[in-house]
């Protein structure tokens, strides 16, 4: 396969080669996890309904798919990658457009899945790349779009991984990232602090993790846009959306209530409540023109 870079990457990080030695307890938990290729795939192997995870994705990634038609340019950055989910959806999206991806993620194991399922396309689009979000072997003002949605919560040094994506973005070039919001996820590891417990003891399912186990490190809007106007970009956008406790918790919530819930959260987003009950944030941002580091 041709680089899709032209070389850019500097032999450096492919898949099956680790970016940086050894693996930290988190990435190696993050490697076992269900390696799902799109939402209804994930709906299933983590025993969601798909009318509600219909609802969350349309707010997250397919929210980052829907806004790809309006951005210029056709090389494409999607930082922690996975197994291609979001460059497929995208890819999918707009099939008169020839894009190319690279995708990056700290798992070898998801990027061998990613290129097994990239040997089959013809042309084949997508590069994987294994290296950190906070060190990424690729020049400066490569990519015309760089793609994160629900990774930077896993990241160590949030800044320094906003500034790698800042510095590989051309000018003009823009960021969709989406990432958990800390207060909501800290309302929701209380409220259901109680179910969860009651869950495990009749399921005896061993010892229960502790709260926040779904997220590492989550964000406030604060300091999202903090960390994105010192890396230098310019924010076009930013909100909070679905209205819904994490997706781990939905087990505990009937089915006819959760409907109910999901009709009711679209409404609250579209009177502004978002701000006040979203779990997720979503930001579109730009690197200014005149700004090629």
């Amino acid at each position: 396969m041709p680089p899709l870079l032209g070389g850019a990457a500097h032999g450096r990080g492919h898949v099956g080669v680790r970016a940086r030695a050894g693996a930290c307890p988190r990435q190696q938990a993050y490697s076992q996890q269900a390696m799902y290729r799109d939402h209804l795939e994930f709906a299933r192997l983590s025993a969601i309904p798909e009318f509600a995870e219909a609802y969350r994705h349309a707010r997250l990634k397919g929210w980052i798919v829907q806004q790809v038609a309006s951005v210029p340019g056709d090389l494409f950055l999607d930082v922690g990658t996975g197994v291609g989910y979001c460059p497929y959806q995208i890819r999918d999206a707009h099939p008169g457009r020839h894009l190319r991806f690279v995708g990056t993620d700290v798992s070898p194991a998801h990027l061998r899945l990613l290129a097994g399922r990239a040997g089959a396309d013809t042309p084949r689009f997508i590069l994987p790349i294994v290296c950190d979000a906070e060190s990424m072997p690729f020049p400066a003002d490569t990519f015309d779009v760089v793609t994160c949605s629900e990774v930077i919560e896993h990241v160590f040094d949030k800044p320094k991984a906003m500034g790698e994506m800042a510095r590989v973005l051309k000018p003009g070039g823009i960021l969709f990232l989406t990432t958990p919001r800390r207060s909501a996820v800290a309302f929701w590891n209380l409220v259901f602090a109680l179910p969860r417990r009651v869950y495990r003891a009749l399921k005896r399912r061993g010892p229960i993790p502790k709260p926040g186990g779904a997220y590492d490190e989550p964000m406030s809007p604060r300091e999202l846009g903090r960390i994105t106007l010192d890396a230098g970009l310019v924010i076009e956008h930013m909100s909070c959306v679905a209205c819904l406790p994490h997706e781990s918790y939905l087990q505990f919530v009937p089915g006819a209530l959760l409907r109910l819930w999901v009709s009711f959260a679209g409404v609250a987003e579209h009177f502004g409540l978002g701000c006040l009950m979203g779990l997720h944030i979503r930001l579109r941002a730009h690197k200014p023109l005149g700004s090629a580091k």
